[in-house]
C-alpha cells in the first residue's frame, strides 16, 4: 500500500476535470455567438430604418418640389441619400 510519502505524483488533469472545462468553454462560446447574432440583427434593423427614413424623406422632398408624390422610382432617385442602394436593391420594374 502506497503511503502518502511514497505516492507517485500525478501531473495533469483527470478526465472529469477536462470534461467540465469542455463544458464551461462550449456554454460561454455559445452565449458569445447568440450575442453577436443579436447585435447583428439590431445593426440590420438600425440599417433598414435609416433607409426607411431615408426615402420617406426624399419622398417628402419631392413632393414639396413638385407638389405630388413621385410615380416611380426613377423620379425619386435624384433625391435618395443611401449610397449603393441601386445594387443592393431591385427597383426594376419589369423583371
Amino acid at each position: 500500500m502506497w503511503s502518502r510519502r511514497n505516492k507517485p505524483s500525478r501531473r495533469g488533469f483527470s478526465l472529469p476535470e477536462l470534461a467540465l472545462c469542455a463544458a464551461i468553454i462550449g456554454l460561454l462560446s455559445a452565449l458569445a455567438v447568440v450575442g453577436i447574432i443579436r447585435h447583428r440583427q439590431n445593426a440590420e434593423d438600425t440599417r433598414v430604418q435609416a433607409e426607411l427614413n431615408s426615402i420617406y424623406k426624399a419622398m417628402e422632398a419631392f413632393r414639396q418640389v413638385y407638389g405630388r408624390y413621385p410615380a416611380s422610382y426613377a423620379q425619386l432617385r435624384e433625391f435618395i441619400s443611401i449610397p449603393d442602394f441601386d445594387q443592393r436593391y431591385d427597383i426594376n420594374p419589369n423583371p
